[in-house]
C-alpha cells in the first residue's frame, strides 16, 4: 500500500486513471466534502457494486453504513475523517467495510491526506481484502488451541493410565518376589528370574514414556528438598554394583574432597540422571570398567557447580549417530534397540532435567573405545544435612523423636466406610491404633482436641475436602505439628504438588497397601522407639475368591483374618456390596437428571471403594466413568453406567456364591 501512495504522488504526465485502474488494491479518493470522488474497479469489485454507484456518496455511509465523524464512544475520530480534518495518515491492520449486498468485507487499509497549496483537499484510501488471511490466522489459532487441548487430554489420560498400568505391574512384582522366597527347582528359579527381568524392563519403559509425556505437556517439574549428596552417590553406586559384578565389570566412584555433603534441590531427579547414565554404561560395556567422577568446577560456596562424569570402556558411538543421540526415541542404531532394549527416551529425559536445573549435558565417544557422558549443574548448598540431633532446630528435633516411648497417634480421615475399615485394619496389622473422621470438618475438630502424630487425609470428602481441612489444621494455633499424608486415587505430579501446596507432607496413592503404609511410617517416624511392627509379612493362602479379588488385596485381607478376625473378608465384602449397590442405583437417577457433577463424585467414590476391596474390573470402569463425566460425554456416560451395573451384578453374584453372604 505504501507503493500505491508513492505512485499516486508521482503521477505526472501519465494516464493517472489507467494506473489506478490497474491496481489490485481498492482505491477511493475522498473530497473535502467527505464524498467519494473516484473509485477504481478493484474497489467497486470488493465492495460488490459498480464504480458509478459509489461516486458522489458519503464515504462513511458507503463503507460503514453510518456517520463516522465520531466513533461509537464519541471520543475517537474515524481515521479517514482524521485525515480530512487534521491531515494525518493512518494504517489500519483490520477493519470491516460494508458490501453493497449487506455483507462484511474484512480489510486492511491505508488512509493519506491530499494537500493542494498547503490546504487539505481530500484523502486517498487504499484497501485490500484480508478475509482469506484472517480465516487462515483463525484456523491456525484454532489448531493451536486444539493442540493445547490434545496435550492436556493426553496428559490427563497418561496420568490415569499410570495408575492402571502400575497396579497390575506391582502385583506381578510382588508375586514374583514371594515366589522367589519359596522352594523352587533350578528350572523354576531360572524362569522366575527371566520374569523379573522382563517386568523390570517393562517398568522402566512405562516410567520413560510417562516422563516423556510430562515433558511434551510441560508438566515435568522439580522439587526442592535437603539431601546428602555423598549418601546419594553411595546408594546409587551400590545399586549398580550387582549388575556390574554380573558382567565382571569394575565400578569405581571418585568424589572431589572439596564438595560438601549437604545440598538443596531435586535429589530424585539427580538420581534419575545418574541411574540412566550408569545403566547405559553397564548395558553397552562387555569388558573393562565403569567410573563415576564427581568434581567441583565452579560457582561459589552458596551455589557451587558440580560436574558428574560417567566413563565406560564399551562399544562407543559413531560420528553419524552422535548428532541424534539426545533426540527422542533414538539410540545409536536400530540394531542397538534389538540387542540391548530400551525406549531411546532416557537421554532425552536427562537433557530436559539438566536444562531445568540450569545445567549442561554432553558426551565424548569413539567407536570401540568407550564413552564419557557428563553433566554439570549448579546446586544450592545446605547446612541442614548432617546436623547432629542436638544441633537440629527445635521443631525438627521434636519431629525426629516425637514417637519415643509411646505409640503413634493416628487419625484416618475418610468418608468411605470400606476405605476406613481397610486402612484401619492395615494400621492395626502394623501395630498401630487409630481414630476415624468421616469428613474434613470432623478431622479439623478432632485435631483441635488431640495432638495426632499422623493424619491420613482423603482428598475428596463431603462438607470439607481434604485440602481445605489440611489448610484449616495448619492454621490451628497448636505447638504440635502433625504429619499429614494425602490419600488420593490420582498419581499425577500436579495432584501431588497441589497436596503439598495446601500443607500436606506426603502423598499416598489408592488403593492403600501395607507396603505403602510401611514406607510412610518408616519415612516420617522413628520406628526403633515407636514400637511399631513394620516388618510383619503376610503369607499367601489359597481362597475361593482368588479369581474375584486382586491377589495383593486378598493377601492383605487374609493376613487380617489370620490375626484373629476369621470373618473379615465376608464382612468387608458385605459392606462394599451394600454401599456400592445404593450408589449404582443413584447413578441411574443422576443420568436421568443429566447431573454430570453428581456422576463424577459418585464414580470417584465407587472407584476408591472398589480399588480398596481389589475389584479391579469395576475400579477401571468407575475410573472411565469419572473421566467421561468430567468431559460431559453423555453417550459414553450412559454406556458406562450400563456396563458398570451389569459388571457389579456379576461380581456380586460371584462373591455371594463363594462366601454364602
Amino acid at each position: 500500500m505504501q507503493e500505491v501512495k508513492a505512485k499516486i504522488g508521482r503521477l505526472e504526465n501519465i494516464d493517472n486513471e489507467a494506473i489506478l485502474q490497474s491496481l489490485s488494491e481498492g482505491v477511493c479518493v475522498i473530497d473535502a466534502g467527505r464524498k467519494i470522488a473516484f473509485a477504481n474497479r478493484s474497489a467497486a469489485r470488493q465492495l460488490g457494486c459498480d464504480a458509478a454507484g459509489l461516486l458522489g456518496r458519503n464515504y462513511d455511509l458507503v463503507l460503514f453504513g453510518r456517520d463516522k465523524r465520531l466513533s461509537e464512544d464519541e471520543l475517537a475520530v474515524c481515521p479517514i475523517q482524521f485525515a480530512l480534518t487534521e491531515g494525518a495518515a493512518s494504517h489500519i491492520n483490520e477493519e470491516s467495510f460494508l458490501r453493497a449486498d449487506g455483507g462484511v468485507l474484512a480489510v486492511e487499509y491505508l488512509c493519506s491526506p491530499v494537500f493542494e497549496n498547503g490546504a487539505i483537499t481530500g484523502a486517498v484510501v487504499t484497501f485490500q481484502d484480508i478475509g482469506e488471511r484472517r480465516d487462515i490466522e483463525r484456523a491456525v489459532a484454532a489448531a493451536r488451541d486444539a493442540a493445547h487441548e490434545t496435550a492436556r487430554t493426553k496428559a490427563a489420560f497418561l496420568a490415569n493410565m499410570s495408575h492402571e498400568i502400575r497396579t497390575p505391574l506391582s502385583g506381578i512384582v510382588g508375586t514374583a518376589n514371594l515366589l522367589m522366597e519359596t522352594e523352587l527347582t533350578g528350572e523354576q528359579r531360572k524362569y522366575l528370574q527371566m520374569l523379573q527381568k522382563s517386568v523390570d524392563l517393562l517398568m522402566e519403559t512405562v516410567n520413560d514414556i510417562l516422563d516423556f509425556s510430562k515433558i511434551e505437556a510441560g508438566k515435568l517439574t522439580l522439587e526442592t528438598i535437603d539431601f546428602d549428596l555423598r549418601a546419594l552417590l553411595a546408594e546409587t553406586v551400590e545399586l549398580f554394583a550387582v549388575s556390574a559384578g554380573k558382567k565382571k565389570l569394575g565400578l569405581r566412584c571418585a568424589i572431589d574432597e572439596r564438595i560438601p555433603a549437604g545440598f538443596r534441590g531435586d535429589a530424585n531427579r539427580l538420581r534419575q540422571i545418574l541411574n540412566n547414565l550408569l545403566s547405559n554404561a553397564i548395558k553397552f560395556t562387555e569388558t573393562g570398567e565403569i567410573r563415576l567422577d564427581v568434581a567441583l568446577t565452579g560457582g561459589d560456596d552458596a551455589r557451587p557447580t558440580i560436574r558428574f562424569e560417567v566413563t565406560d570402556t564399551g562399544i562407543g558411538i559413531g560420528e553419524a549417530q552422535k548428532a541424534r543421540l539426545f533426540q527422542p526415541f533414538t539410540q545409536a542404531d536400530i540394531s542397538t534397540t534389538r540387542l540391548f532394549g530400551g525406549t531411546g527416551l532416557g537421554l532425552t529425559i536427562c537433557r530436559e532435567i539438566v536444562e531445568m536445573m540450569k545445567g549442561e549435558i554432553g558426551f565424548e565417544s569413539e567407536p570401540g573405545r568407550g564413552s564419557r557422558f557428563w553433566f554439570a549443574v549448579p546446586l544450592a548448598a545446605s547446612r541442614e544435612v548432617g546436623f547432629p540431633a542436638d544441633e537440629l532446630p527445635a521443631a525438627d528435633a521434636d519431629r525426629r523423636a516425637k514417637t519415643a516411648a509411646r505409640e503413634l497417634r493416628i487419625l484416618v480421615a475418610e468418608d468411605d466406610d470400606v476405605n476406613r475399615e481397610i486402612t484401619g485394619k492395615l494400621l492395626e496389622h502394623l501395630g498401630c491404633a487409630c481414630e476415624f473422621a468421616r469428613h474434613g470438618a470432623e478431622a479439623v475438630s478432632k485435631c483441635a482436641e488431640t495432638d495426632f502424630d499422623l493424619i491420613l487425609m482423603d482428598c475428596q470428602m463431603p462438607e470439607l475436602d481434604g485440602l481445605a481441612a489440611t489448610a484449616a489444621i495448619r492454621r490451628q494455633a497448636r505447638p504440635h505439628r502433625p504429619t499429614i499424608v494425602a490419600l488420593t486415587a490420582f498419581s499425577a505430579v500436579a495432584e501431588r504438588e497441589k497436596c503439598l501446596h495446601y500443607g500436606m507432607d506426603d502423598y499416598l496413592c489408592k488403593p492403600v497397601t501395607k507396603d505403602a503404609l510401611t514406607k510412610i511410617l518408616r519415612k516420617h517416624f522413628s520406628t526403633e522407639k515407636s514400637g511399631v511392627n513394620l516388618d510383619l509379612e503376610a503369607d499367601f493362602v489359597q481362597h475361593s475368591l482368588a479369581d474375584v479379588i486382586a491377589p495383593e488385596t486378598l493377601r492383605t485381607f487374609l493376613a487380617i483374618e489370620a490375626r484373629g478376625e476369621p470373618d473379615f473378608v465376608s464382612e468387608i465384602l458385605q459392606i462394599y456390596c451394600e454401599n456400592a449397590e445404593k450408589q449404582i442405583l443413584l447413578l441411574a437417577d443422576d443420568l436421568r437428571a443429566r447431573d454430570a457433577d453428581a456422576i463424577r463424585r459418585r464414580a470417584h467414590h465407587l472407584k476408591g471403594s472398589s480399588a480398596n476391596v481389589g475389584v479391579t474390573r469395576l475400579t477401571g470402569l468407575f475410573e472411565d466413568l469419572q473421566i467421561a463425566a468430567n468431559l460431559g460425554n453423555w453417550e459414553r456416560i450412559e454406556s458406562l453406567i450400563s456396563e458398570t451395573t451389569e459388571n457389579f451384578e456379576f461380581t456380586k453374584r460371584r462373591i455371594f456364591e463363594r462366601e454364602n453372604l
